[in-house]
């Protein structure tokens, strides 16, 4: 949460029969794509032989206008080459009777280079039948070099239809419902983020934030 302390947790594992010391630096970015990621913490472990434990930091989210986040571990140890660890998803819960309609999700795009830009954005939708996905403002966007483009996500319905309950139940299929956002920058792929819609579960996700 803003304006608060929270704690950011990572899992490391030590197969070896020897302690070893890592060092891991945890970075943040705005919820969204093309953005440059800021370390918040650096910390370095003693991990004991043959271990598998929890490793957290303190963790203070910067006042940006997005209140989702990206976070990445950058884990380095001698003779190694880095690790990288990033989870860059929105979790959405879904009641029974939940409409994809419902969905507005900002995030920001940013023009990574050094120079001017556009950038544009795909949608790609898995489990969600006769939906769209919509940004507002439309892209693309002709953005200046580190220039940034606050975006909502929503979703639309593909076909014409009314609501009605058997429309709900039609809405998905199979296990995952999720939107995948791809960024392209000058009409070349770059990176991206997904959102899960998921049921009411728990969920376990590789990097824990509390």
């Amino acid at each position: 949460m803003i304006s608060q302390t929270n704690q950011v947790c990572i899992e490391l594992q030590n197969p070896l029969g020897f302690t070893r010391t890592v060092t891991v630096t945890f970075s943040e970015a705005a919820f969204g794509a093309g953005i440059g990621f800021t370390p918040f913490a650096t910390q370095t472990f003693t991990l004991p032989p043959n271990s598998l434990n929890k490793y957290c930091v303190n963790w203070n989210p910067l006042p940006v206008a997005a209140l989702h986040r990206c976070l990445l571990v950058t884990l380095k140890q001698p003779g190694f080459r880095d690790q990288m660890s990033q989870l860059n998803v929105d979790l959405v819960r879904r009641t029974p009777l939940w409409n994809p309609g419902t969905v507005a999700i900002p995030f920001v795009v940013g023009n990574p280079n050094r120079y001017p830009s556009e950038v544009d954005l795909v949608g790609i939708l898995i489990g969600l039948n006769n939906w769209l996905p919509q940004f507002d403002p439309p892209p693309p966007y002709p953005l200046a070099p580190g220039a940034t483009q606050n975006v909502m996500l929503h979703l639309v319905p593909g076909t014409q239809r009314r609501p009605n309950a058997a429309n709900v139940e039609t809405a998905f299929s199979g296990d995952v419902v999720r939107v995948d956002v791809a960024l392209e920058v000058d009409g070349e792929p770059q990176n991206g983020f997904s959102v899960d819609f998921a049921p009411p579960l728990n969920v376990y996700l590789p990097l824990i934030l509390r």
